[in-house]
């Protein structure tokens, strides 16, 4: 078991990210259930920290994908409409020239 930590401990030390609370509680939840289902060597341990780690690291990918692909849209629909506000001004500047 002190393996098992020690790995998950080397593991989350690897991290770009310190923020990732959820990341860990997954990991360290993934990796308990692995184990139960397994024989709780070491060495079985060291795989299950590694297969959630990997497992989580897919998740996290995916919901960043996602956010990316919603900004993105969030960008082209802010282009749209500041295409419409310059319509609409120009519009009232033409209007504007034609009354005087």
């Amino acid at each position: 078991m002190i393996r098992f930590f020690s790995a998950l401990r080397n593991e989350i030390d690897t991290m770009k990210s310190k923020k990732a609370f959820a990341f860990l509680f997954f990991v360290i939840s993934f990796s308990i259930m692995c184990m139960e289902k397994n024989e709780r060597s070491a060495l079985r341990g060291e795989e299950c920290v590694r297969k959630a780690m990997m497992v989580a690291q897919k998740k996290l990918e995916e919901k960043l994908d996602a956010t990316i692909a919603q900004r993105q849209q969030q960008e082209e629909q802010l282009a749209l409409s500041l295409e419409r506000i310059k319509s609409l001004l120009e519009d009232i500047e033409k209007l504007k020239a034609v009354k005087k």
